[in-house]
Formats: structure tokens, C-alpha cells, sequence
């Protein structure tokens, strides 16, 4: 061991001297090239100050990759779980718009079905209003038709009866025409000899009382 302790010292400050890397050698494993030289040489404070070490960096390479796994476990379930609420988020809002859309849809199909159903109510009654002046009308055309027509039929029928009244009267003015001139032709073939006897002479007033006698005879027949 001294011939070892003697080529370590030697050597190191040589080295020291020249890198000046024990600086960074402590900045990186906290132990100085000084602090190495007496652990090779048996210093047991700095051998205990490595042992400590070497059962932290043993603890820590045990435990590490569990430590990792569960840091990698809580990242992803951090992870998911704001994927979650962000998920449940969205849903969320599209099922609250989509039930908001349905409550406004339903209640313009009630608003809707409310103005129909009034407007059909309006349309009936004027339905039901034109309904009854077509049915006024019709039965006030009907009740002046049926008027006109009884009056015109008995107009018509009057007439008709006049005219044959009439018929009477005009064939009894030509037959008296006729007749007188038959007398006058037969005074001047005849002379003192002519006899108005023998001339006939059709008198159609003798038939005024037959229409009345017609009549009832119409009326009983029907049983009027």
C-alpha cells in the first residue's frame, strides 16, 4: 500500500496540475480526486461517504424503474384522465345543445300544432259561415224560383185560358163576318124570295158556362 499511495499521489497532481479536471470531477460525483486518493488508501471516512453512496445508487437502481413506471403510470393517467373530462366535456355540451334543440323543437311543434289547430278553427267557422249563406241563398233562390214558377204557371195558364176564351170571341166575330156576308149574297141572289132562315149562323157565346163546367168537371176527376 505505500508504494501505491506514493505512485497515486505522484501521478495525480501531476495531472491535476495540468487538466484541472477535479473540479469537474466533484461537480459530477461530489468527490474530489483528493477524496479518491484517500479511498484506495483505506480512509475510512471517505470509504464510508462511498459506501453510503454506493447504497443510494443500489437503492436508487432498485427502485428507479418503479419509480418510472410510476411516474409513466401517473403522466398517463393524468393523461387520460383530462382526455376523459375533456371527452365527458364535449359530450356534455353536445347532449346539453342537443337537449336544449329538442326542448326548442318541441315546443315550436307545440306552438305549431296550437296555430294549426286555431287556424283550422278559423277555417271551420268560416267554412261553417260560407256553409250557411250558400244554404240561405240556396233556399232563398229556391223559395223565389218556386214563386216565380207559380207565378209564371198561373200567368201562363191564365193566359192560356184567355186565349182560348178568346179563340171563342175572334172565331165568333169571323163567323158573324161571315154570316152577314152570306145573307148579303143571298138577298141579292133571292131578292123577295130569300129566307135568312136557311142561312145557319154558329153562335159560340152559348158555350160561356162550359169552362166553369169543365172545370169542376177537372177538379172532380183529380178529386180536388
Amino acid at each position: 500500500m505505500k508504494h501505491i499511495k506514493t505512485r497515486i499521489r505522484h501521478g495525480t497532481n501531476r495531472g491535476l496540475a495540468a487538466t484541472d479536471s477535479g473540479k469537474a470531477i466533484k461537480a459530477i460525483c461530489g468527490f474530489s480526486e483528493q477524496d479518491l486518493r484517500k479511498a484506495v488508501t483505506g480512509d475510512q471516512d471517505v470509504l464510508k461517504r462511498l459506501g453510503e453512496v454506493r447504497k443510494e445508487g443500489e437503492l436508487v437502481a432498485t427502485l428507479l424503474p418503479g419509480i418510472s413506471e410510476t411516474i409513466k403510470s401517473k403522466i398517463k393517467n393524468e393523461r387520460d384522465w383530462n382526455l376523459f373530462i375533456a371527452e365527458y366535456v364535449k359530450q356534455g355540451t353536445d347532449a346539453a345543445s342537443a337537449i336544449d334543440k329538442a326542448k326548442f323543437d318541441s315546443r315550436m311543434a307545440i306552438s305549431r300544432y296550437n296555430h294549426k289547430r286555431v287556424e283550422s278553427i278559423e277555417q271551420l267557422q268560416g267554412a261553417r259561415e260560407l256553409e250557411n249563406g250558400r244554404h240561405k241563398f240556396a233556399i232563398d233562390y229556391n223559395r223565389a224560383k218556386m214563386f216565380a214558377d207559380l207565378v209564371l204557371q198561373q200567368v201562363d195558364g191564365e193566359v192560356s185560358v184567355l186565349d182560348q176564351k178568346s179563340r171563342l170571341r175572334l172565331r165568333q166575330i169571323t163567323e158573324d163576318r161571315d154570316h152577314l156576308v152570306k145573307t148579303s149574297e143571298h138577298y141579292l141572289e133571292h131578292g123577295e124570295e130569300a129566307n135568312l132562315e136557311l142561312i145557319q149562323k154558329k153562335d159560340y157565346s152559348q158555350t160561356a158556362g162550359l169552362f166553369q163546367r169543365l172545370g169542376r168537371g177537372v177538379k172532380n176527376l183529380i178529386g180536388v
